[in-house]
């Protein structure tokens, strides 16, 4: 589910008192425009990385996706 789906789920269930569970895996970017680690550092090596924002096909939701 993206950002933003989660972000409307949460505000139809919040006024109808319904439970949730939010959790998210946060990833670093492979985009050289906004990131500012190098993906080639040791440091950084076997790290999962997600797609630069402008390829990230889902919507944005207050700037985040």
């Amino acid at each position: 589910m993206s950002t933003k789906q989660a972000f409307e789920l949460m505000a139809k269930l919040e006024p109808e008192h319904e439970s949730y569970c939010l959790y998210n895996k946060q990833l670093l970017r492979l985009d050289p425009v906004n990131t500012p680690f190098d993906p080639h550092a040791e440091k950084w090596q076997g790290v999962e990385w997600t797609k630069a924002f402008d390829e990230d096909p889902d919507e944005e939701y207050e700037g985040h996706k």
